[in-house]
């Protein structure tokens, strides 16, 4: 598929994504929080294993099969490549912000404080950008592990690869991760929902771009 931004399309994912989710959305939902709070008392050390079992299930919803909420924890064969592509995704934007951090401090004394309040913003905006971009670069290296039992480099170049090649396409998947995210307004529950719909678009993305040929 072209290199194209399409905002109505990423709307239409988003809406897909729902239209998937509902399918079984109490044993989904039961798997994401069971998946959540596991990553939570691990510290994240068990993110990609569960974020890769939780991609699993969306499988199992394209296919209208039952999802068990226990299938957060089907991927722990994959717990090394997941863990080490999501720690060197999370080191990189830690670096990057603790970076532009020291700077806005450093700016913010010489001039006292003046500076800060032009330096604050930008690292807000760093800080979106490095995040959504992160998002989508440990999404689409889980899905590559899980589906093509590539390894966390294998992984992580062909993710680079497609976002670099795909510019305007990896926009569109940034909106509707942020559109998707939007459901965490709502607490607790809306942060099961956006994990779940976040998933959903990614493998739909995945998918899409794999039979064009793109990734």
């Amino acid at each position: 598929m072209a290199d194209e931004f399409n905002f109505q399309r990423a709307f239409d994912k988003c809406k897909s994504a729902w239209e998937i989710f509902q399918k079984d959305m109490v044993n989904f939902g039961l798997t994401i929080l069971l998946g959540s709070l596991a990553m939570g008392v691990t510290l994240g050390v068990l993110t990609g294993p569960v974020m890769i079992g939780i991609l699993k299930s969306v499988r199992k919803l394209q296919k209208d099969e039952k999802v068990e909420f226990n299938d957060a924890f089907s991927a722990m064969s994959y717990f090394l490549p997941s863990f080490l592509l999501c720690l060197i995704i999370g080191a990189g934007i830690g670096i990057i912000m603790a970076i532009f951090w020291i700077l806005t401090i450093l700016i913010g004394a010489v001039t006292r404080g003046c500076g800060f309040c032009f330096m604050y913003p930008l690292v807000v905006i760093v800080w979106i950008l490095c995040s959504a971009l992160g998002q989508i670069i440990i999404l689409l290296g889980l899905l590559l592990i899980s589906e093509e039992n590539a390894d966390f480099q294998g992984a992580l170049k062909k993710a680079f690869s497609w976002i670099t090649a795909n510019k305007k396409k990896a926009m569109e998947f940034f909106v509707t991760v942020f559109i998707c995210s939007l459901a965490t307004i709502v607490p607790v529950v809306g942060g099961i929902v956006a994990v779940g719909l976040i998933a959903i678009a990614a493998t739909l993305y995945y998918d899409e771009e794999k039979q064009a040929g793109t990734i």
